[in-house]
């Protein structure tokens, strides 16, 4: 299908089209805090004995191991589902480590997040600087606030990238935070592009916050973030024996 298609079509990329200026990219590390550092051993633990047990380990079991570990990473209680509930302890390193980047920021940008949790704290840090685009507001109230994003009326624009990575155009934004990463590359992609589109004149810094040890030791967020940005599906990544490195 592809060779005849070939004979009537022709391919263009976005580079060939536009001239906007290149994305640039940015860690910045988030210390754990003493709670986090417990839950997350006693979670990879856990796991990494039942793998080492000779059971079969499918794609589903690891996939939802590095969940659960995001969840702690973002600071907050593993769950057996998607969204966690309760925060670990009274502070949340990730949240701080945030708001200072955004303090050191007088323009305007994008702050994703895959947790409504994780949002609703955003929020509450930010208070009327903010925006919010995910599952919990209305289709109107959601056209209203990326408006205002667009306008200039507010200065960050917080959204859950399986919510907004489609179909928004927000060249406003000139700085872009990963809060915590979805794993589907397709998510990523396309919300990067939300603000590196036409009419953009600035070139758009991309900053993931990455999770680390007390001691500089790395946690998943360094595989993550470093898969995704080679443009490779988590999925994909993670089958084989090489899963061993991602959680040491």
């Amino acid at each position: 299908l592809q060779d005849v298609i070939k004979l009537i079509s022709s391919r263009v990329l976005k580079d060939d089209v536009l001239d906007i200026p290149p994305k640039t990219y940015n860690r910045r590390q988030v210390f754990l805090s003493k709670e986090q550092v417990r839950v997350y051993n006693s979670l990879r633990d856990e796991h990494m004995a039942v793998m080492s047990s000779g059971q079969v380990v499918t794609v589903d079991m690891k996939m939802t191991l590095l969940l659960r570990l995001q969840q702690v990473l973002a600071g907050y209680l593993p769950v057996n589902d998607e969204e966690p509930v309760e925060r670990i302890g009274k502070s949340n390193p990730r949240i701080e480590s945030l708001e200072e980047w955004c303090e050191q920021s007088s323009k305007q940008g994008l702050i994703w997040s895959r947790f409504r949790i994780e949002i609703d704290d955003i929020m509450k840090m930010l208070g009327p600087k903010a925006v919010r685009y995910d599952g919990s507001i209305t289709e109107d109230q959601a056209a209203r606030n990326k408006a205002a994003f667009q306008a200039g009326d507010v200065q960050w624009f917080v959204g859950n990238p399986a919510k907004g990575a489609t179909g928004l155009t927000l060249t406003q934004g000139k700085v872009v935070a990963y809060q915590s990463n979805s794993f589907r590359l397709y998510h990523r992609l396309q919300s990067e592009d939300r603000t590196h589109r036409g009419g953009q004149t600035d070139r758009v810094a991309y900053t993931d916050m990455c999770g680390v040890f007390p001691d500089g030791e790395p946690t998943i967020d360094e595989k993550i973030i470093q898969n995704l940005r080679g443009k490779i599906e988590i999925a994909a990544a993670v089958t084989g024996d090489g899963f061993r490195e991602w959680v040491h």
